[in-house]
């Protein structure tokens, strides 16, 4: 098992576990998981439009997770 750092943004903090403090902390996932499979752990639905960060970075639905990675999970962004 391994365990990352969750942070949900405005409408996705509805997904957040019983152990998240307004939408942040600790998730404990298996070894080969990925950020689809955080989604999933989550319940966020497939379909449900949303950008991933982690470790600061922009990532997509397949980055394999480590443990310690930070993860930020933000509703779609619009704007010019």
């Amino acid at each position: 098992m391994k365990t990352v750092q969750v942070k949900l943004y405005l409408n996705l903090r509805k997904y957040a576990t019983p152990a998240m403090d307004n939408g942040q902390g600790p998730l404990s996932l298996q070894e080969n998981h990925t950020t689809n499979d955080l989604l999933a752990a989550l319940g966020i639905p497939s379909g449900e439009e949303c950008t991933l960060v982690v470790n600061n970075r922009i990532a997509g639905k397949d980055l394999l997770l480590k443990d310690g990675d930070q993860v930020a999970v933000l509703p779609p962004v619009s704007g010019g």
